[in-house]
């Protein structure tokens, strides 16, 4: 057949979703949890996220920007608005994560994501979202900062990251 006439079958808007979410879901709950969300918090607000993307989809145009931008915004929504009498921790799993799953793995396994942790708050947002796909003008644009900012901070971020990672000994 000629090189012209092969057609690519086209994905439904749902194959589509689908598989974006079992890539982004991971990577959005790795992502919260770098900002210091507890499991249960971020697998909620990933799924709330992924639900609110399904929802737009058809008005989205960079899914992996939108996703990082809606599930940090309804992150820090939840965390100001939350008001507890603090208990023991009652390490009760989400419905939404497995026992086995490999978020688990990854978070015990990751010295990664212990290393983005010790990021001050803003190098580690552009790292994550760096970390996400996002290019440097996209994480501008998702953060409302310069690109040179975006490039400053992921500069410091990476300088920091290798200082952590060497024992914090500077060369």
């Amino acid at each position: 057949m000629p090189e012209d006439l092969v057609t690519v079958p086209a994905i439904s808007p749902q194959e589509a979703f689908s598989a974006f979410y079992r890539e982004y879901t991971p990577k959005l709950i790795g992502s919260l949890l770098n900002r210091g969300a507890r499991m249960e918090d971020a697998a909620e607000v990933a799924q709330e996220t992924m639900t609110k993307a399904w929802q737009s989809w058809s008005a989205i145009t960079f899914a992996p920007a939108w996703v990082f931008k809606v599930g940090l915004r309804d992150y820090g929504q939840r965390m100001a608005s939350v008001h507890e009498t603090p208990i023991d921790d009652a390490s009760e799993r989400s419905a939404l994560i497995a026992a086995d799953s490999d978020i688990d793995q990854w978070v015990e396994n990751n010295h990664y994501h212990r290393m983005i942790l010790s990021l001050p708050p803003r190098q580690r947002q552009v790292m994550q979202a760096h970390l996400l796909g996002l290019t440097d003008p996209q994480i501008a644009r998702e953060l409302a900062m310069d690109p040179a900012t975006v490039r400053s901070h992921l500069r410091k971020a990476r300088r920091a990251l290798i200082v952590h990672r060497e024992g914090g000994k500077h060369r």
